[in-house]
Formats: C-alpha cells, sequence, structure tokens
C-alpha cells in the first residue's frame, strides 16, 4: 500500500493520476501534504506537480466530455473527504479502454453531480455577496470563509466587475488568497498575506459595492505595494485556468 501525498491543488491531484499507473497493483490512498492523517502500515510517496502530465489528464477528460470535466473540477473543490479516491476510481472508469459497467459510471456520476450542484450553489451566492474594502495601499480587499473551495470559482466575476482594479480576495478558512493585477490571476499564501496587516487599520470605514466603485488607485502606491508583493506571490495554473465557471 502506498499512501501519495500532494500539495492538494487540483493540478497537484491530476498530477497523482498521471503518474498512478506506475504503481498497477497497489493500493494508492490520497492525502494533502498538510493533512493530520498518518497511514501506518503505508509507504509515504510525495509528488511534485507537473503541468504537462496534469494538463494531459485534463485535455483527456474535456475530450471525454466538458460537462463531465466540469463536474469533476467542482466536485473536486467540495473538499469532501475522501474524494481523492471516488474521483480517481470514476476518472479511471471513464479514461478505461475496458468496457464499464453503465451502472457504476451513473452512480458515481450521481454523486458527484449532487457535490457540484452544492459547489455551484456557493459560486452563485459568493458572487453576490463579496464586497471589498480599500485599503491605504490602494488595494480592493476583502475576506471570505466558504464551505466549499469555491473561492478560485469567482474570480472570473470578479476579474469582469472590477477590470480596472487591483483586489485581492482571502479565504481565511483555507489560509491562501487570490490576487488580481492587471487582469492576472495570482495565488497568494496567506504567511504572504501578513504584509496586509499594516494596511487593514487604515481601511475605508465603509464597505464598497462592486457595482459602486469608481476611483482608481494611485500609480505610485499601486507600483510599491505591488513590487512588495510580487516577491511572495506566485502563479496559480492551471488551477485557476482549468476553472470552467458556468
Amino acid at each position: 500500500m502506498k499512501t501519495i501525498y500532494y500539495d492538494g491543488s487540483f493540478e497537484g491531484f491530476l498530477t497523482c493520476l498521471a503518474i498512478n499507473s506506475s504503481f498497477n497493483g497497489t493500493e494508492i490512498t490520497f492525502l494533502k501534504s498538510n493533512s493530520p492523517q498518518i497511514p501506518i502500515f503505508s509507504e509515504p510517496y510525495f509528488i511534485k506537480n507537473n503541468r504537462d502530465k496534469a494538463l494531459e489528464i485534463w485535455s483527456k477528460l474535456e475530450c471525454k466530455s466538458h460537462k463531465m470535466a466540469k463536474t469533476i473540477y467542482f466536485a473536486f473543490l467540495s473538499d469532501e473527504i475522501g474524494i481523492e479516491r471516488i474521483l480517481s476510481n470514476f476518472i479511471n472508469l471513464i479514461l478505461s479502454q475496458k468496457d464499464a459497467k453503465q451502472d457504476n459510471i451513473n452512480g458515481y456520476r450521481r454523486y458527484l453531480e449532487a457535490l457540484e450542484n452544492k459547489v455551484a450553489q456557493e459560486k452563485l451566492r459568493l458572487e453576490k455577496e463579496v464586497r471589498f474594502q480599500r485599503l491605504a495601499s490602494g488595494y480592493l480587499y476583502t475576506e471570505i470563509r466558504p464551505i466549499y473551495n469555491s473561492t478560485p470559482l469567482i474570480t472570473k466575476d470578479l476579474k469582469q466587475r472590477f477590470k480596472d482594479e487591483t483586489w485581492i480576495l482571502h479565504d481565511t478558512k483555507r489560509h491562501f488568497g487570490i490576487r488580481c493585477y492587471n487582469n492576472r490571476l495570482e495565488y497568494i499564501h496567506e504567511a504572504e498575506l501578513d504584509y496586509l496587516d499594516s494596511f487593514k487599520n487604515q481601511e475605508s470605514s465603509n464597505s464598497l459595492k462592486p457595482t459602486a466603485i469608481q476611483t482608481k488607485m494611485n500609480s505610485k502606491s499601486a507600483s510599491v505595494t505591488s513590487s512588495n508583493a510580487s516577491r511572495t506571490i506566485r502563479r496559480i495554473n492551471p488551477e485557476l485556468r482549468m476553472q470552467t465557471a458556468g
């Protein structure tokens, strides 16, 4: 038995699936690298994300069905316990060259679609409820704590509504942020959000509604803050690029 540890991202999970074939005949358990679980009598195996391998799996799924690929992605974001094993079994069934019982496929599909609906509903709710505050830096900032990992799914809507703004969406439950600067999305670790603390105490007293924001950032403050943030921010792909927000 082997336990595969990955970074918790969708790209990381797809990388796991890509290398899973090398463990034929071996029982596999998938765990996030920060998981408190330590399986007994299991050999740990740590993987690094491989974008090419992840995209290869993603392309195969989209070739089968774009709707099904979306269902898989949304279900993954549900953070359901054991979702990796369920998705792995389902994906192996639909990508296998062998004949698979349709009843088995349909059973998985119904379960995953139920998870997809929960995540999609939360996505729509967040899009309506998100309110930004402008920090002294000029950035727009908000904290959210969704039940599911639906934070990446609302970035498309926010990009459209705040085209000329730099904003940061902070998921306090999962300890990460997403920053949009020059219409590009970037992933921020919570430790790297600490520099915002000095700005929070100076932020505007009023929450800003998305449709009401007209003021542009001061170019000087944006340049300074961007320089500080850029040293600590890494791009997130295909995690954001793969999103099929619908």
